[in-house]
């Protein structure tokens, strides 16, 4: 079965909350000297929320045509991952909210109303392999600007550093979680605006049921896209 992905716009994906590593652990009992006993998958996924209240008129338009389009748990969604905090990405006169929005040198963006992007990355000097932990890197790309906390993203999978020890020449080294999924070839560049592909946990998330006088309300439980080829 071929699942179509669908970019979830910004407004919405600053909407989510309470992004955390579900490890899925599972109960093996109690052990006969009274300590328990957990078995854990060997791939760990991320898990959110979108809290939908009173999104206003334009944006339940906006969330009803998603929501048809995800068909259940069918298809799948590309959910930008926000850093709440914006930092200086060392584009002069540019913050993290605003790099998708250059215009040209007058000011003006195109003749459509578009304008031009540009996505901090940081490439990869070497092979990275999965299952590591950390990564060295040179982040003058970005201004040094990569923090513990931070996301950033391979090919839609997403990472959140955890650690950082800066090195001679430049280089620093971060530790991140979850360990990393898929190699990251030499030359390959990592990105800040990071994104992951999310699913619906069930058919029927994100549902509004409108009463006459009260405000729309509905929360949609985003699991992450694990078993992608």
């Amino acid at each position: 079965m071929k699942r179509k992905i669908i970019d979830l716009p910004r407004s919405f994906a600053q909407l989510t909350n309470d992004w955390i590593i579900n490890v899925r652990g599972k109960s093996a009992g109690e052990g006969v000297t009274g300590t328990g006993q957990v078995a854990y998958g060997a791939q760990p996924r991320w898990e959110t929320t979108i809290d939908l209240a009173a999104i206003g008129c334009e944006g339940q338009r906006t969330w009803n045509a998603i929501q048809s389009s995800m068909r259940g748990r069918i298809n799948v969604l590309r959910v930008p991952l926000i850093d709440l905090c914006p930092v200086d990405l060392g584009i002069p006169g540019l913050d993290e909210w605003s790099i998708s929005h250059i215009p040209h040198s007058d000011d003006t963006p195109f003749s459509d109303g578009a304008y031009y992007a540009q996505e901090p990355t940081i490439v990869m000097p070497s092979l990275l392999e999965a299952g590591a932990e950390e990564m060295t890197v040179d982040t003058s790309s970005v201004n040094h600007v990569l923090e513990p906390g931070m996301w950033f993203s391979h090919d839609d999978w997403p990472y959140r550093v955890t650690g950082m020890w800066e090195g001679e020449g430049g280089a620093t080294t971060f530790a991140f979680e979850p360990p990393l999924r898929r190699d990251i070839p030499e030359g390959h560049e990592v990105t800040l605006q990071a994104t992951a592909l999310m699913v619906f946990e069930t058919d029927l998330e994100g549902r509004m049921p409108l009463e006459r006088g009260r405000l729309i309300t509905a929360s949609v439980k985003l699991l992450e896209w694990t078993s992608r080829p």
